[in-house]
């Protein structure tokens, strides 16, 4: 990849952060956020984890204050079954790479398969597509999580 894409990728972080800082309506903030996870899902590995590293440092999409205000992914999805937001919440767990305890990450993507069996929902295959661009380092182990019931 070119440096001038990296850049158009972080400069989607930081238009995101900005969009949540601004409470821009969420058809807004979800379009931004499906751009970001489709240019993340381009890169390679070693590509992705700066975007990883910039992606934790959102000083407004990332924080308490902002989801205490909005409902997250996985509030959307448990409530309506939405296959976008099942993929975006799994999205948010693997650029964020468990970041900052691994422990909720995992408990969370727990909930989610819960709520897709709920919803007559095969989570397996959207835990495997998201696993294939998760950090594979195992540093919070992760990809493991995402990969199979089995741990696979």
């Amino acid at each position: 990849m070119n440096i001038s894409e990296m850049e158009r990728i972080l400069s989607l972080i930081q238009e995101l952060d900005d969009a949540a800082k601004n409470k821009l309506p969420r058809s807004e903030l979800d379009s931004l956020f499906d751009a970001l996870v489709e240019a993340y899902s381009a890169l390679s590995e070693g590509e992705r984890k700066p975007v990883r590293a910039a992606y934790i440092k959102c000083s407004h999409w990332g924080t308490n204050d902002f989801w205490w205000e909005t409902q997250s992914y996985i509030l959307r999805f448990k409530e309506g079954g939405d296959i976008e937001d099942f993929c975006r919440a799994l999205a948010d767990y693997s650029m964020n790479d468990g970041y900052p305890d691994a422990r909720d990450a995992i408990l969370g993507m727990a909930d989610l398969r819960v709520a897709a069996e709920q919803h007559g929902i095969d989570s397996q295959p959207v835990f495997s597509e998201i696993a294939a661009v998760s950090n594979p380092d195992g540093t919070w182990g992760l990809k493991k999580h995402m990969g199979g019931r089995e741990g696979k």
